[in-house]
């Protein structure tokens, strides 16, 4: 009698004991889950901050820098480069800009980050110095391909295509209509991209092997 009610009291406790121990387990899994989602949103969210910041810049002034020897220092700055994998340096720019007949300026130039443009450039042309080149975003054409070619690369495209306006040929900034809107700047570093989907991946891998580490776990 009393060995019974004691096994059966024991054994009550210890179906309790499983009870509340699959519920925690359950539990846990839940929030691992609200986890790996709330990592996932994070890194997207992140990620598009990115891209609205590179991609389209609204300012009013666009500018590039004369390049010069190799050894030199960058013209816009010790610090001051463009957010591009392809155009951020002079030997980017000699590479992609100047070495492709499309694309390429009157003189070897690199575009300048918004700030210095900011900092520098009061109108349109060449600074007092002469050691910036400004444009107004707002306009997009130009007499020449060459001329369109360098507003483009201020503002972050490359190229230029040729419009008929009023009877007169002009050239409009970036290779296809529509490639270079006006008003904005458009770097995009493609390697910091790379990056932040490779974070978003890892992060999301993670919370997920968390989850069947403890699936398995409470198995």
């Amino acid at each position: 009698g009393g060995g019974t009610i004691l096994r059966t009291h024991t054994l009550a406790h210890t179906m309790f004991a499983a009870r509340s121990s699959r519920s925690s387990a359950i539990r846990v899994l839940f929030l691992a889950l609200v986890l790996a989602l709330l990592v996932s949103a994070r890194a997207a969210e992140d990620h598009d901050d990115h891209d609205d910041h590179d991609d389209e810049e609204e300012v009013d002034f666009a500018c590039t820098a004369p390049c010069g020897a190799a050894d030199a220092a960058h013209p816009c700055g010790a610090t001051e480069f463009v957010a591009s994998d392809d155009y951020s340096t002079c030997n980017l720019t000699l590479a992609n800009i100047m070495n492709v007949t499309a694309y390429a300026t009157a003189t070897h130039v690199v575009p300048c980050p918004s700030d210095v443009c900011a900092d520098k450039c009061t109108a349109e042309g060449a600074t007092s110095d002469g050691l910036f080149n400004c444009f107004n975003t707002s306009v997009t054409t130009d007499a020449t391909a060459a001329a369109a070619n360098h507003r483009a690369l201020a503002m972050g495209c490359v190229g230029n295509h040729a419009m008929n306006m009023s009877g007169m040929t002009k050239y409009m900034v970036g290779a296809d209509h529509g490639d270079c809107p006006a008003g904005s700047v458009h770097f995009h570093d493609d390697d910091h991209d790379d990056h932040d989907d490779s974070a978003a991946a890892r992060a999301t891998f993670a919370a997920a092997a968390l989850v069947v580490a403890l699936f398995a776990a409470a198995a």
